[in-house]
């Protein structure tokens, strides 16, 4: 059980309220693409703390608070795609964790930002998968995403790129997205409990910044609404491409 006075040592650091901040705006981009979270919330949480308190915190943070935007997106989910890719995130995803539980923070933070990185230049080439989609190629991008989930809390760069070099339309991609992520948080948390992760700072830290989340899932998802299909395809890309740039190591004095 944490005591008040470390609550209060955990609550009242500039950094604290960085992550505030930044959970706000990690549910306004979650809200209206559909991920993002892990992208925006782990560079700046593992630059204030580690890795591991961010992809736990992160885990808190992005289980049951993201319920609130479900419902809408579920009429539209293809699910002869997803659930391939939940599959193969299933195999793979305690793969990821044994990495984080074992990786240098220094690395893996590198690492991170230069797979996002990757993913930016893909995306923003314009490329597009016109070939077929059968069940094996979804589990193993899912399977991919589930590497990345475990090690790095970032499940997101390999089925954002999956289903956006699709002509799918933005409702599509957006509602494989929430209900890929949804049935994936299941299966972080169990490897997470498997591998003893949930440290009880990293379960206050999530915890406390769920307010500022939920509003801005709510914010976030009011504002999909009004967007077309190309302004989402460039909010995306932003998101992204600010992502890989605020975990670079060399950044960490603008967040401590």
């Amino acid at each position: 059980m944490m005591s008040a006075d470390k609550i209060i040592q955990l609550t009242s650091t500039p950094g604290f309220w960085a992550i505030l901040a930044t959970a706000l705006i990690a549910g306004i981009v979650r809200g209206f693409s559909g991920f993002g979270t892990g992208m925006i919330f782990v560079p700046a949480a593992s630059a204030i703390y580690s890795p591991k308190t961010a992809v736990v915190a992160l885990w808190i943070l992005d289980s049951l608070p993201t319920l609130v935007i479900v419902p809408k997106a579920l009429p539209h989910v293809d699910w002869r795609s997803v659930i391939p890719a939940v599959i193969g995130y299933a195999l793979l995803v305690r793969y990821g964790v044994a990495m984080l539980a074992g990786f240098d923070p220094l690395t893996m933070r590198w690492l991170i930002s230069l797979v996002v990185f990757g993913f930016v230049l893909l995306l923003w080439s314009g490329w597009r998968y016109h070939g077929a989609r059968p069940a094996w190629l979804s589990a193993g991008v899912g399977g991919i995403a589930g590497l990345f989930s475990g090690a790095a809390g970032l499940p997101g760069p390999p089925v954002i790129a999956y289903w956006m070099a699709s002509n799918a339309a933005a409702r599509t991609i957006r509602a494989n997205l929430i209900a890929f992520f949804m049935l994936g948080e299941i299966l972080s948390g169990i490897a997470l409990y498997l591998a003893d992760l949930f440290a009880i700072d990293a379960l206050a830290i999530g915890a406390a910044a769920i307010p500022a989340y939920v509003g801005g899932l709510m914010a976030g998802q009011s504002l999909f609404g009004r967007a077309s299909d190309e302004i989402y395809r460039r909010v995306a890309f932003l998101v992204i491409l600010a992502s890989a740039t605020l975990g670079l190591p060399l950044l960490d004095g603008l967040l401590k």
